[in-house]
């Protein structure tokens, strides 16, 4: 007797298993994906009303969850921040933010320009770029890093047809939480001043650079309180490079008291000391035997390969420079 109906072969039912899973963690992982997507643009709706409820004006227009299946993000055709109490706001273009779906308390994102800028005391402004990227690494109760870089920027009066106020080839802000302290890092580079805040005067290409460390300062930016009354940290480096042979860079310790006046013991070394005096000397005339006075400590004065250094001693707001008292520093906020 022959057999003409043969059972499937083990394997063709492992398959078939094996299919079905897939298909079925797909729709798993689609569902959960639509899920997460659909609790961010809710809680992105939640954040902003409760920002109205702080009078803050906060603006994310028409947010969407995007980036399936290998990534989430939101994204908003439009962004803004007003604090009418303040007279502060700020205006820009779409936003776009995505997380890998293995990582998500790493979020990367851009922002397009123009962007709006209104500030107490100031003329209405404009900011715009050519690419601006930002990274966090979210932790809590505040972020653990924060990095955030524009090509291109350019800064201007926001009426009229008027030359941009400043330019910078690329701008840099760093931020980190390091055992409770925070560690801030700045740096614009290309740096390109319109003549009429000069004086008329030409100035080469400026950079500047800045990196301090805030004592408790994690503490500091968890408590919400933006005030810099009553901390206290190191400022590792604070330098302003005047084009390609001169400048200047700043460090030491300092503290702010309640009434937000600055202390600290620094250390002032200058580069190029001659042509720093003739710059200064043409953007203050006035000061020109201030100017000249100090050159002349200067001269005398040790340094390191970078140039002489001279001590810069700041009590209670009144910087003196060796045995030169100049005028007191306007209260920080």
């Amino acid at each position: 007797m022959t057999r003409t109906d043969k059972p499937a072969p083990r394997y063709a039912r492992r398959f078939i298993w094996l299919a079905v899973s897939i298909v079925a963690a797909i729709a798993l992982y689609t569902a959960g994906w639509f899920y997460i997507a659909g609790r961010l643009e809710e809680q992105t709706r939640l954040a902003l009303a409760r920002q109205a409820e702080r009078g803050v004006e906060a603006e994310c227009a028409s947010p969407e969850a995007r980036g399936y299946p290998f990534r989430i993000g939101l994204f908003c055709d439009a962004t803004g921040w007003r604090r009418p109490e303040g007279g502060i706001a700020v205006k820009a273009g779409a936003l776009r933010t995505a997380a890998q779906v293995y990582a998500p308390s790493h979020v990367v994102g851009e922002i397009d320009g123009p962007a709006e800028i209104d500030l107490p005391g100031l003329l209405p402004l404009a900011a715009d770029w050519e690419n601006l990227q930002a990274s966090v690494r979210a932790s809590r109760p505040v972020p653990a890093r924060v990095s955030l870089e524009a090509r291109k920027a350019r800064l201007a009066v926001r009426s009229g047809e008027q030359p941009p106020i400043g330019t910078a080839e690329d701008v840099q802000l760093h931020m980190r939480t390091n055992q409770g302290a925070l560690d801030i890092a700045a740096a614009l580079t290309g740096v390109q001043v319109d003549k009429a805040l000069t004086s008329g005067q030409d100035l080469p290409p400026l950079a500047l650079t800045a990196d301090l460390g805030m004592r408790d300062g994690a503490f500091w930016l968890a408590s919400g309180n933006r005030s810099l009354r009553g901390t206290e940290g190191t400022l590792r480096d604070l330098s302003l490079a005047i084009g390609e042979t001169s400048g200047m860079r700043i460090t030491g310790p300092y503290s702010v008291d309640t009434q937000g006046r600055l202390s600290g013991d620094f250390s002032l070394t200058l580069r190029n000391p001659s042509a720093l005096a003739s710059l200064a000397k043409k953007f203050y005339p006035q000061q020109a035997r201030t100017v000249d006075t100090v050159l002349t400590a200067v001269t005398v004065a040790g340094g390191s390969a970078e140039g002489p250094t001279l001590p810069v001693s700041v009590k209670d707001g009144v910087p003196t420079i060796g045995f030169i008292r100049l005028n007191p520093l306007p209260p920080l906020p």
